[in-house]
């Protein structure tokens, strides 16, 4: 949902209220013509004080509705670099027992070059290139 289709919803209800606020206000002063100029001042401080509680309740419910918005966008977030994390080990961890399968050849390589050095002449080579290349099957 898009930002103005979350807020719609409580404009149209601070539209409502407003609207409220301004026929009970002049229901108050019809009423109270025949009334002392004390009681209409407490009587219209008394609605102004209601509908500033009722107008900041809902100026609440709409922060309340933004910021539950923001948590779950950032929990979407969290949740997909989680996954990144996860598929990032994964790949860290198949590329360590690469490295290892590696290191072990490179060890099991040195020690037949080791044994049969580089080699003389070509049946010596040769001989070490099948026996590295049986170690390299393995």
């Amino acid at each position: 949902m898009t930002r103005r289709s979350y807020t719609k919803p409580y404009e149209r209800l601070l539209v409502g209220f407003m609207a409220l606020i301004i026929i009970g206000v002049a229901a108050l002063l019809v009423n109270s013509l025949e009334s002392q100029p004390e009681v209409v001042v407490f009587s219209l401080v008394a609605f102004a004080v209601s509908a500033a509680a009722l107008l900041m309740t809902t100026y609440q419910s709409f922060s309340t509705a933004r910021q539950l918005r923001m948590m779950e966008s950032m929990m979407r977030a969290m949740r997909e670099a989680s996954h990144d994390f996860e598929e990032l080990a994964a790949e860290d961890r198949k590329l360590e027992r690469e490295l290892k399968a590696d290191l072990a050849l490179d060890h099991k390589i040195i020690a037949v070059l080791e044994e049969y050095g580089v080699g003389d002449d070509e049946a010596t080579r040769r001989q070490v290139a099948q026996r590295l290349a049986r170690l390299s099957q393995k």
